[in-house]
């Protein structure tokens, strides 16, 4: 990946369009992710904690309503139903364990 030094002029104008977009400021990618739009792009990949890639796909639970904005993210929602695994891998334990229960949305 490659890596772009910004200077405290671009900084402060991230930061102002970060607010004036109504975000608190977050580091400058992501700052520049939300401004050109590509934080919005369906089923984009994202790089996991973990070196590997998760689905960044919001996921919606059918029986509660409830919208995760990831599959990572539903899958840590049931951590307690799996104490065992790891964490990288909830997600698919827990669409084992509730079929169908999840929509991508």
């Amino acid at each position: 990946m490659p890596v772009v030094r910004i200077d405290d002029e671009v900084m402060s104008e991230l930061q102002k369009k970060a607010a004036e977009l109504g975000s608190a400021f977050q580091p400058p990618n992501s700052t520049l992710r939300m401004i050109l739009g590509l934080d919005k792009i369906p089923g984009r990949k994202v790089a996991g904690r973990f070196g590997s890639q998760h689905n960044a796909m919001s996921v919606k639970d059918t029986r509660t309503g409830h919208v995760y904005p990831s599959k990572y993210k539903a899958g840590l929602a049931f951590k307690a139903d799996f104490p065992s695994i790891d964490k990288r891998y909830l997600w698919y334990a827990t669409i084992h364990k509730y079929p169908g229960r999840f929509v991508e949305v």
